[in-house]
């Protein structure tokens, strides 16, 4: 009992991880190269939005394909919310923070 607790805590009830891993192994095997692609367009993007106004963002910490930064005009949700309207797909992280 104690061990199917510590299963679960750590994901073993996850069902779909096989689909996500699958998904995983496809990216890595067939499209190792784009990484680096997509390393440099989070650069550039990064560079783009640092200097808007009611963003904050410090564009040496992007060194992936994952851009992130702080809102300081609204909260993250109601960004991500204009920014869905307008057919741009974010995620808040936080009550200040988007990805």
């Amino acid at each position: 009992e104690r061990a199917r607790r510590f299963k679960q805590q750590i994901g073993g009830g996850f069902r779909q991880a096989g689909i996500i891993a699958a998904g995983a192994l496809y990216a890595l095997r067939n499209n190792r190269d784009r990484l680096k692609e997509d390393h440099e367009h989070a650069k550039l993007l990064a560079e783009g939005i640092a200097g808007l106004p009611g963003i904050s963002l410090d564009v040496a910490t992007v060194e992936t394909n994952i851009v992130r930064f702080g809102v300081t005009s609204l909260p993250a949700g109601e960004f991500v919310e204009k920014l869905y309207a307008k057919g741009l797909y974010v995620l808040p992280s936080g009550a200040d923070a988007v990805r």
